[in-house]
């Protein structure tokens, strides 16, 4: 083979091994996550309700340790995906809750979806009228008593209302600055965009 030919042949199996290898560099792409067409980053409510008597399997009723609390709280999450995770945070001056989702499997109706919730928020929902008949309108709840624990999360991200629901599972306590504390062994949740 003449040399004239030769260098060409060279520099393009140099070229051809070069652009292999590169497609083999850098970070792995992951998939995208199955909830990503229902859910997107952004301002959520995320509302959490525990009840007083038993009418759910999945959400046995809460215990009254001392006073009558109410058990109900909404706060505004920050929302974004963070490495295939959906994370939600509460804004520092209302607490420290965290919501960790992850889609799971494509159902009939949306995905199911897993993860944790931990730490603790006040209430950010107006006093009255829905708060005027007692004593105190606060109220917070904390998620996992133990640092560094959470409460387990399940539910259902519904495509047609781009909305997500479940149970939450774990040590959850519902107070006031009365010092009211209700107990829940679960409670309901729901993500709502604003």
């Amino acid at each position: 083979m003449p040399r004239q030919i030769r260098i060409p042949c060279v520099v393009l199996s140099i070229a051809i091994f070069v652009l292999i290898g590169a497609t083999g560099c850098g970070s792995p792409t992951t998939a995208p996550s199955p909830i990503s067409s229902i859910l997107k980053p952004g301002a959520y409510w995320l509302d959490l309700a525990g009840y007083s008597i038993d009418f759910n399997p999945e959400v046995p009723a809460c215990v009254a340790e001392t006073g009558s609390v109410l058990l109900s709280v909404r706060v505004r999450l920050d929302v974004a995906l963070l490495s295939g995770v959906w994370v939600g945070r509460v804004p520092a001056e209302i607490g420290d809750l965290e919501l960790r989702i992850h889609g799971d499997e494509e159902v009939a109706g949306g995905v199911k979806v897993s993860g944790s919730i931990a730490g603790n928020a006040v209430d950010t929902t107006s006093v009255l009228p829905r708060r005027g008949f007692l004593p105190v309108p606060d109220v917070s709840i904390k998620l996992a008593g133990a640092p560094g624990s959470s409460a387990s999360a399940k539910g259902l991200a519904e495509r047609t209302q781009s909305h997500i629901s479940g149970t939450a599972s774990g040590d959850i306590q519902f107070f006031n600055s009365l010092g009211w504390v209700s107990r829940c062994p679960a409670i309901t949740w729901s993500l709502l965009p604003v």
